[in-house]
């Protein structure tokens, strides 16, 4: 059971999938029908015209059960749902195919219900003048994939600027939500929101990132290069391309050494739907934003699942930088082995502190969230104290 492909699955690092034995290199030590599962799901999520191709030649047995599980750890599911839909899939059983279906459907109405609610949250900010970006979410797989299918979504990202941030809270509570954050937000730098019946939740942010991260977002500035799309017929405000291909590289090193494909995806996607990237000002970008190694590590990782068509200057880029291959190395073997029964097993606050700080181009960066974290509690803040004078000796330095 299973299919063929003629495409190379990695190309820039090298191929995770050795295509004469169908066993993964690079760490992975996948056993044959399990490669042919994450060979499936790789396709399924490939992005643009050829995801409509047929995977349905005879290529080896496939597991499915580790098909579905992988599918859902990387929050692709609707993906699969849609190539089971279109009978893409060999001899895929029919007890999965009835779960994805029922998944497809179910998946649907969530997402049109927190379609529906997006509008009307930024039709209440517009309303009272206040400027409000989605982050992810529907507006995002509209933008990308021109569905509001393909994508699960748990909740509703929104970015407002700082000085914002109470009155927008403010006005979401006039308008049905409640603040249940319990956390320090001087650490976290947003509102947990929740609707009065429970089915939507909105995670109001003011910030990209924790308190430390150095990442920096100025809204006047993302504003003044939006773009507006559209979702459900309404415009819809969006990053321009160039800041939106930095937030999604973002969001893939945030849980390294797990990398979620889904964002991957919607990289390789905005990359082939914008042929005309300014790939200068997203260099420049990232490198003011103090993310560039975090840019070229997501862009490594696409290219090896779904060749792209990147620039010389980009790829001169990633050349330069002999931490990546490692760092990247690391990912691939987390992002697809099941460990215990768990596939890419969430990180250790030990690997965060390794990990990270190598994922950012100064080190002062990788280190501040760790430091600034809310593990260090009253009772610790001789140790927090000391971290901090440490960090003002290291930006001396």
């Amino acid at each position: 059971m299973g299919f063929t492909s003629d495409r190379p699955i990695a190309a820039g690092t090298g191929p995770m999938i050795d295509r004469s034995t169908g066993n993964a290199d690079r760490g992975l030590d996948l056993p044959v029908d399990r490669s042919n599962s994450l060979e499936i799901l790789l396709s399924c999520a490939r992005p643009g015209q050829e995801r409509t191709g047929a995977l349905s030649e005879a290529g080896g047995d496939v597991d499915w059960d580790y098909l579905l599980r992988l599918a859902n750890r990387h929050k692709l599911v609707p993906v699969l749902s849609d190539a089971a839909r279109r009978r893409r899939i060999a001899e895929l059983p029919q007890p999965m195919r009835t779960t994805l279906r029922q998944h497809a459907e179910g998946n649907a109405q969530r997402n049109a219900l927190l379609a529906d609610e997006l509008l009307r949250v930024l039709g209440l900010l517009a309303e009272n003048e206040i400027r409000a970006f989605p982050m992810k979410g529907p507006a995002f797989a509209t933008a990308l994939h021109g569905s509001l299918t393909l994508r699960q979504f748990s909740d509703l990202d929104l970015l407002v600027a700082p000085e914002d941030a109470a009155r927008a809270r403010a006005v979401l509570e006039a308008g049905g939500f409640r603040d249940r954050n319990q956390r320090p937000t001087a650490f976290y730098r947003h509102f947990d929101l929740v609707s009065s019946d429970g089915l939507v939740q909105i995670d109001l942010q003011w910030a990209l990132a924790n308190k430390g991260s150095g990442v920096r977002l100025v809204l006047d500035e993302l504003w003044q290069r939006r773009q507006t799309s559209q979702m459900l017929n309404k415009p819809v405000p969006l990053f321009g391309w160039e800041d939106m291909l930095q937030l999604l590289s973002y969001y893939c090193g945030k849980e390294m050494p797990f990398v979620y494909l889904t964002y991957l995806s919607d990289i390789a996607a905005l990359i082939e739907k914008q042929p005309d990237l300014d790939w200068q000002e997203v260099l420049e970008q990232a490198q003011r934003r103090r993310i560039l190694r975090v840019v070229l590590f997501a862009l490594v990782l696409a290219d090896a699942l779904w060749p792209l068509s990147l620039p010389e200057t980009v790829r001169g880029a990633i050349e330069a930088d002999k931490g990546l291959p490692r760092l990247v190395d690391r990912a691939q073997r987390r992002m697809f082995v099941e460990v215990n029964g768990q596939i890419g097993r969430n990180p250790t606050f030990a690997e965060k502190a390794l990990l990270h700080p190598r994922l950012r181009e100064h080190l002062i960066d990788g280190l501040r969230p760790l430091l600034f974290a809310p593990i260090f509690a009253d009772g610790m803040q001789p140790v927090r104290t000391a971290g901090k004078r440490m960090l003002r000796l290291l930006r001396a330095s």
